[in-house]
């Protein structure tokens, strides 16, 4: 029986099991440069690999439900960013919005980084992990006395923090 190029099981292994190498490294290096116990300790935190469509190609290891939300904040990034000129090498884009992004609350952040290949985006980078705090009305930011999302921090809903590899003023 004649094998299905398109198809062919030798080669989705060996790109899948790159993909995973890619991501654990991702997970490791993120560990590796952590300054937060919670990260670097306790591993509350996730890395990813997309498509350009941002549907998960491949994950780190980590909190299982992280890995679920990198895939919405790079559709978010792609929904809101949807102008030609939007997204350009070396574009971060940044979102804690439980509402837009798939996050469980204001204190898990995650980054997205387009990958090009040339001129076309190809796949995105991303990872998400928890912030000590963001600003919210108590230390950590998290308090039971909150009645609104905006007592317990800072809402980024998918902005662009650097532009061209340049932080963003």
């Amino acid at each position: 029986m004649p094998m299905n190029d398109k198809h062919d099981p030798i080669t989705l292994e060996i790109i899948q099991s790159s993909l995973q190498a890619a991501t654990d490294e991702m997970f490791a290096a993120l560990r590796r440069t952590a300054m937060s116990a919670i990260i670097y300790e306790v591993l509350d935190m996730g890395t990813g690999i997309t498509d350009k469509n941002g549907e998960l190609a491949g994950s780190g290891a980590g909190i299982p439900a992280f890995v679920g939300v990198l895939d919405k904040a790079v559709k978010r990034v792609l929904e809101k960013f949807n102008q030609p000129g939007d997204i350009e090498p070396g574009d971060i884009f940044i979102t804690n919005d439980p509402y837009s992004g798939g996050v469980t609350h204001l204190n898990d952040v995650v980054l997205v980084m387009p990958v090009f290949a040339g001129d076309e985006i190809v796949a995105w980078t991303a990872n998400i992990a928890h912030w000590n705090d963001v600003g919210g009305m108590v230390p950590g930011s998290m308090s039971t006395d909150a009645t609104e999302i905006f007592q317990e921090g800072l809402i980024l809903a998918a902005i662009k923090l650097f532009s061209r590899g340049q932080p963003i003023r």
